[in-house]
């Protein structure tokens, strides 16, 4: 707010502004406070930001700003010292700073994830609505022992295409080849949709090439209704309490070294 009459007076705060400024400054920080405190601006964790997150960050920044002006129009009329541009940049800089904040601190935690060391070299088969969970869950959980290095899919749309920045390298007939130059250890088959045959020749492939392989069932996604794919034995009920959130429903290539 104070910014907003720096940027409308070109950074000389004089009377009436100053006055104008002192007056309504208390006001406007009760208001705002309690439209973000309603809309639950302060209870957002700051790591899952999302784009639900910055509508929501743009609709309790505009009617907090829309309740403002009405006061400053019922209160005062808009009566000079009063200008409505302050307003307008008040609105502008509230949005920025609240809604890039979070990005910013979103931007740094991904950077640092994607740069993480370690891990098995994981390819992803499966480009799709499943294997972008997968990647999600791989990089939000450090336990893991997983490196997403590329996906697979055969959609030749998606190839060369990236997602979250993890490049889509080609297609199933293509793996023997992409897993030997990307040194992979580990496959995950995220691919729902696929029958049974397609899943068989993947796992053939995997199994000749001497690769762990794994199926993420999503038995409580809304992607998929299946669960494991037939032929493929889960995981134990221990195996299962040793890893975290999602990735207990996720089959680790690691855990299924048994389908060999």
């Amino acid at each position: 707010y104070f910014s907003s009459y720096l940027i409308r007076t070109e950074g000389i705060l004089q009377e009436p502004f100053f006055e104008t400024f002192i007056e309504s400054c208390p006001y406007v920080i009760i208001v705002k406070s309690i439209v973000f405190y309603i809309m639950g601006l302060y209870k957002s964790n700051w790591r899952y930001i999302s784009v639900q997150d910055l509508i929501g960050i743009i609709k309790a920044v505009t009617i907090s700003s829309l309740i403002v002006v009405f006061a400053a129009f019922m209160f005062a009329r808009f009566s000079y010292g009063y200008s409505r541009s302050v307003f307008i940049i008040d609105w502008m800089l509230t949005l920025i700073m609240i809604g890039g904040s979070r990005c910013v601190f979103r931007a740094f935690r991904e950077l640092i994830i994607n740069h993480r060391v370690g891990g098995e070299n994981t390819l992803i088969i499966g480009a799709g609505s499943a294997g972008e969970l997968i990647l999600k869950e791989i990089r939000n959980n450090p336990l893991s022992g997983l490196r997403v290095v590329g996906f697979i899919d055969d959609d030749f749309l998606k190839c060369n295409k990236k997602i979250h920045g993890v490049k889509v390298c080609g297609t199933t007939g293509e793996l023997t080849e992409i897993a030997h130059r990307l040194n992979v250890k580990e496959v995950i088959i995220a691919m729902p949709s696929e029958s049974d045959k397609v899943i068989l020749r993947i796992e053939n492939i995997c199994i000749e090439n001497d690769i762990n392989y794994g199926i993420m069932p999503l038995s409580n996604s809304s992607i998929l209704d299946k669960l494991i794919q037939p032929g493929v034995k889960k995981k134990s009920k221990p195996d299962c309490e040793e890893e975290s959130r999602v990735l207990e429903e996720l089959v680790p290539p690691g855990v299924l070294s048994e389908n060999k």
